[in-house]
């Protein structure tokens, strides 16, 4: 976990995160650090040129899916598949999301870190697919009900 001012480089190498880099406050540059897969991330500091192949970020939402902190990416790249995580279970859901709910996930600088398919997990009540919007320095996710409805009169 990086906590305080400053900044932590990780140098050139093979790295395995096998935990959440939780970033509560500074930097973390693995602008060095090579490509990372399945990386989580979680906090409101920020991310430096970090390149992860299906991202992963754990998010501690309110039950009307309103995020606190989140995580900044400074010219990241992401590729693949990303999964939000919200931890919860169905002993403690979040609310049914309202049409048109739009969750804000993270922020970026020096570009967006690549428009890739999102999914929602540990909502505590269902998965829901998602439509990825990125514009502003926020990446947006907006989660929406699927399937068939079959109406008969």
């Amino acid at each position: 976990m990086k906590k305080g001012a400053g900044t932590v480089a990780f140098d050139s190498g093979t790295y395995a995160f096998t935990g959440v880099c939780d970033v509560q406050s500074g930097t973390v540059d693995l602008s060095e650090a090579g490509a990372l897969t399945g990386a989580a991330f979680s906090g409101s500091g920020t991310v430096k040129g970090a390149t992860v192949e299906n991202p992963k970020l754990v998010l501690d939402a309110a039950a009307d899916w309103s995020v606190a902190d989140v995580p900044t990416f400074d010219a990241a790249s992401f590729s693949g598949k990303g999964i939000v995580d919200f931890g919860r279970t169905s002993e403690n859901p979040l609310d049914e999301p309202a049409k048109g709910t739009s969750i804000l996930i993270a922020k970026y600088v020096n570009g967006p870190p690549g428009a890739i398919n999102w999914k929602i997990v540990n909502t505590g009540i269902k998965t829901y697919p998602t439509e990825m919007t990125a514009a502003n320095g926020e990446i947006h996710l907006s989660p929406f009900a699927s399937g068939l409805i079959i109406i008969i009169r």
